[in-house]
């Protein structure tokens, strides 16, 4: 037995190299004779012999894959829950990937799997590819929050990583499903569950020691602006008012924002209302925050000059009574990209709020981010570009 286990090492690694597998990950282990669930070394030697011999309905995609499974699962299908508690089990090694959303496309590719995504929905080819230059020729699959489910089809991936939405996910696995597709709900934007997403999805593809390595770059930047509070006891977190979208949208409780600001240490005066509340005019005056920051989208990555945020800033500050908001008069106030707000790259963000809220704070959000595309996107640092204001 133990030649045959050095074998069946040696054998997967063979097959590792040959033709890729159209066969589902959604379905039963493949050679598990006894239907049991745990595959054995006799069901792996049996389902070997019978390809080698040209015997039984065992294909190649089979005996490879019930060796990988055998060799590095130790035998058993993978199993996580998704962000709206769904139970995904996975039966085969995954091959080929959408992800559906900038966030689930950026996470798949600090992971080292973008190699394996075969379409591109038409959001991130629109606005984000210049952190993909290499899925450019990759087809289009529809916008992400309503999916070409024909093209998916077609395109024949293993799984379908969407937004952690109920009514969304289940849209797509009523579409899917049938044709033997695995779908995810993972959102990959929200600070308080990048780690845990990045995290499950890293263990389907077993790509856990890249998972590790972005979230301890993660942890390491966050412990420096902790640290920092944490050591000025006495330095109270300024009041700060968040914009973002149309005029007057903020972060409540629960938001995303609100979360941000809690890491970066601010006392958000919208802390009390909805997750996604809109504000008027009045209350900001009255609340008086000591910082405003307000997140505005570009059509490119960034900005190429100034002009666009400095118009967006002097725009608040000519809304009735604003200028007489503490954060106007001391000018505290500040635009920041909508690139840096979301996603697993918010660290940068973060970065910059905290930076913003503690001026003593010594932290460099640009040297920050130039790390984060060189070692996480492989990219350069666009030169010139601007994502903050001033």
């Amino acid at each position: 037995m133990k030649h045959f286990l050095a074998f069946i090492i040696v054998f997967s690694a063979i097959l590792l190299t040959m033709a890729v597998s159209q066969a589902s990950a959604a379905t039963g282990l493949p050679c598990d004779a006894d239907c049991d669930g745990q595959l054995t070394a006799s069901e792996v030697k049996g389902s070997v012999i019978s390809y080698m011999s040209g015997n039984g309905n065992v294909s190649l995609d089979d005996v490879r894959d019930a060796t990988y499974v055998y060799t590095y699962w130790n035998g058993k299908p993978k199993t996580i829950t998704d962000s709206i508690n769904r139970t995904i089990t996975i039966y085969r090694p995954i091959k080929r990937i959408v992800a559906l959303g900038n966030y689930r496309t950026e996470v798949v590719k600090i992971l080292g799997e973008s190699d394996k995504l075969v379409g591109v929905d038409t959001n991130t080819r629109t606005s984000s590819m210049h952190y993909y230059p290499e899925l450019a020729s990759l087809p289009d699959v529809g916008t992400w929050s309503a999916p070409n489910y024909e093209k998916l089809i077609e395109l024949k991936p293993d799984i379908v990583i969407t937004s952690a939405n109920t009514q969304r996910v289940s849209d797509c696995q009523n579409k899917l499903a049938p044709a033997g597709i695995i779908v995810i709900g993972l959102d990959c934007y929200r600070p308080n569950m990048i780690d845990v997403e990045i995290s499950k999805l890293a263990y389907l593809l077993d790509e856990e020691k890249n998972a590790t390595k972005y979230i301890e770059w993660e942890s390491r930047y966050e412990k420096v602006i902790l640290d920092y509070l944490s050591s000025h006891p006495d330095e109270k977190n300024p009041t700060i008012f968040m914009e973002w979208g149309t005029s007057f949208s903020t972060y409540g409780k629960g938001s995303t924002g609100q979360s941000v600001c809690d890491i970066a240490g601010g006392n958000n005066i919208a802390s009390g209302l909805d997750e996604y509340p809109k504000i008027g005019v009045e209350w900001v005056v009255k609340q008086n925050p000591e910082v405003i920051v307000r997140t505005v989208s570009s059509t490119g990555w960034g900005w190429n000059n100034t002009s666009e945020p400095a118009k967006s800033l002097d725009e608040m500050k000519k809304r009735p009574g604003w200028s007489e908001i503490s954060a106007f008069k001391n000018n505290r106030s500040y635009i920041i990209n909508s690139e840096l707000t979301w996603g697993p790259d918010q660290l940068v963000g973060i970065a910059y709020y905290a930076k913003w809220l503690h001026p003593g704070l010594e932290i460099d959000p640009e040297a920050i981010y130039k790390e984060y595309l060189d070692e996480f996107m492989h990219i350069d640092y666009p030169k010139g570009r601007v994502f903050v204001y001033p």
